[in-house]
């Protein structure tokens, strides 16, 4: 698997380099000695070996620099919830969406206020 950033590549050599028999573990810096350890004892010599040969070019400077909303997909357009019409938002929908028809029954018990005050004396009629 490559790398997907330089940093990335930088700590998989030094890893791949420990590993391998090629630096000491003491020879690497103390800021990160303990995620190269855990690599070296995690991960094999040729997983380490695929990453650490990932060349340069074209790869960003730290793993998510760079990106911008629009290419992060699967969210789709986002909307709002609307009480009145009994739409939920494109942050709202459950997994494991339920048919219409037990939308609509669900839908129609649900109750909706609208303002502070109706909330009040929605909580004081209880």
């Amino acid at each position: 698997m490559p790398s997907t950033s330089k940093s990335q590549q930088r700590l998989m050599g030094v890893a791949y380099a420990v590993k391998n028999g090629d630096m000491q573990l003491s020879d690497v810096d103390a800021s990160y000695r303990d995620d190269v350890e855990d690599l070296v004892d995690n991960m094999t010599l040729k997983q380490l070996k695929d990453f650490a040969e990932t060349k340069h070019e074209g790869l960003p400077d730290k793993v998510g620099e760079g990106i911008t909303p629009a290419q992060i997909s699967g969210m789709g357009p986002v909307s709002f919830p609307n009480p009145a019409t009994g739409e939920v938002g494109s942050g709202d929908v459950p997994a494991g969406r339920k048919k219409k028809d037990e939308e609509e029954e669900e839908t129609s018990e649900m109750k909706y206020i609208y303002s502070f005050k109706s909330f009040l004396n929605e909580k004081l009629r209880k």
